[in-house]
């Protein structure tokens, strides 16, 4: 049950990787507009980098989708990917510090982020020692 219950928050951020990143490199900038339709017209350069970080996002989604069968097994990778989630998290904030409190959205995914990921990877390790008697 401890294995079953952590699979399931993986997949979730797995599914939500994979499709809006797949959103993100198809769409570009104009994918944003889904949840702002008062954002200005795109440029080359912040539509090149929606496109860039969509392929990095989806290529993560589908990753994190690979391990979660063995979660158990794949500390090192399962905590790299949860790191990377935390640092975008950290991104988030330093954006909402210099810029601009962000939409609704984006605080509660900054709060996953900053928060969820440090759970998860516990979570993971608390099911390596159940499995393996160790961390």
């Amino acid at each position: 049950m401890i294995k079953s219950g952590l699979q399931i928050a993986p997949a979730v951020v797995s599914a939500i990787a994979i499709l809006t990143g797949a959103l993100n490199l198809i769409g570009g900038s104009d994918s944003l507009r889904i949840l702002d339709e008062s954002l200005p017209a795109p440029f080359a350069a912040v539509d090149s980098q929606i496109r860039f970080f969509g392929a990095i996002w989806l290529g993560f989604g589908v990753t994190l989708f690979w391990i979660i069968s063995t979660i158990e097994k794949h500390t090192t990778l399962f905590r790299l990917l949860m790191a990377a989630i935390f640092l975008g998290g950290v991104g988030r904030l330093l954006s909402a510090i210099t810029i601009e409190t962000p939409p609704l959205l984006f605080v509660v995914l900054m709060v996953f982020e900053l928060l969820g990921t440090p759970a998860l990877i516990f979570w993971q390790s608390r099911l390596n020692e159940y499995v393996y008697g160790q961390l």
